[in-house]
């Protein structure tokens, strides 16, 4: 597996040296414009500058054709290397940072009679983003726009492509997915996520009202209530 992974490398290009630079520098930003207590200011600066979107975009427009870009597959950079070295030395209070967030805002959610993810029967998630099912998602994302970005990952049964189409799904074939991609936004859990910042955004979420309605016992986040 070893020989097979180093031959993988060999084929793939090192990435150009300002594509590097860039990586380096938006996660930089990334890290600074995911801070809860500073978001609110940096934001404004930022989008000032005439960067309307706050965050690095990650794919490129032919990848949201379902077009497989070229020199699709890269090394690592030295500096993104030594990055992914130090973060694996954290994953593990990584985790339990996580994790630790997560329980903050189950409790807030059970303590209101409110759905909270379903768990799989011995998983232990990860928690990269908490998933909220909201009503409004429009409306939740400008509630909690002076914290935080939400996430807004799964908007679409084929997600990042510009259309499910572009991958050959029909529509109204999976309709609860469907459903669930118009509904969920993607709370934070990051490392510089306090639980005390964990409880300002859900109740801004919660605030609007857009939560969604409490489930029945044994129903999944995904099904209509």
């Amino acid at each position: 597996l070893a020989e097979r992974v180093a031959a993988i490398q060999q084929r793939c290009a090192w990435p150009p040296a300002g594509l590097a630079a860039s990586y380096v520098l938006k996660l930089v930003l990334y890290h600074l414009l995911t801070q809860p207590r500073i978001h609110g200011a940096l934001r404004a600066l930022y989008e000032r500058a005439g960067e309307r979107h706050p965050l690095p975009r990650p794919l490129t427009r032919d990848e949201h054709a379902g077009v497989r870009p070229a020199n699709y597959e890269q090394r690592l950079s030295n500096a993104q290397a030594a990055l992914a070295l130090r973060q694996l030395r954290r994953l593990d209070a990584n985790l339990a940072h996580r994790q630790r967030v997560a329980s903050t805002v189950d409790r807030w959610l059970r303590d209101r009679q409110l759905a909270t993810p379903q768990v799989p029967a011995a998983a232990r998630p990860a928690f990269v983003r908490y998933p909220i099912w909201v009503e409004n998602r429009a409306a939740a994302i400008a509630a909690t726009q002076p914290d935080v970005v939400l996430g807004t990952w799964f908007t679409s049964v084929l997600q990042d492509a510009a259309s499910p189409e572009h991958g050959d799904y029909q529509a109204g074939s999976c309709p609860r997915a469907e459903s669930a991609a118009q509904h969920l936004v993607n709370l934070p859990t990051h490392m510089r996520v306090t639980q005390q910042d964990a409880e300002r955004i859900i109740s801004r979420v919660a605030a609007a009202p857009l939560k969604r309605p409490r489930l029945r016992p044994g129903q999944m986040p995904s099904e209509p209530a």
